[in-house]
């Protein structure tokens, strides 16, 4: 029991140092180069890179299993790795070569993390918002 609330603690103090640290990361590149590495347009670019790929994978994967046409899946996944190459080489063209890698680096991570839980944020918005009742059998 103590060791669960000294983990939840802990945890939440690593989260909110993260959250800091990325702030000021934010804080530094705009300062030095006029140019803020977590961005909106940034993050929405790279979400969309990220399911294209991830959908385009998939249905790869499912073409080869089935004999089908992979073309498609290839098409998407290019697609997706072309939209977050360009948020990379957008990096490195607003900061020097190796800043701007090393920044895509941290941003990738951190967008696929936001990406991840909001996606988990968003079908329990749309679940609490659609007003979903239970379903009771009454024949059987």
């Amino acid at each position: 029991m103590v060791m669960d609330v000294l983990s939840f603690i802990f945890t939440g103090a690593f989260a909110i140092g993260i959250f800091i640290y990325l702030i000021k990361l934010n804080e530094e590149t705009w300062r030095k180069y006029g140019f803020k590495i977590f961005h909106v347009r940034s993050f929405a670019i790279s979400i969309v890179g990220y399911i294209l790929t991830t959908i385009g994978i998939m249905w790869y994967k499912k073409a080869l299993r089935l004999d089908e046409d992979i073309l498609n899946g290839g098409i998407l996944a290019f697609i997706g790795i072309s939209l977050i190459l360009y948020v990379v080489i957008k990096n490195i063209q607003k900061t020097s070569l190796f800043t701007g890698l090393w920044l895509s680096i941290i941003q990738v991570v951190v967008y696929l993390f936001l990406g991840y839980i909001g996606f988990y944020y968003i079908v329990i918005a749309i679940a609490l918002i659609s007003q979903i009742k239970p379903v009771y059998v009454v024949n059987k």
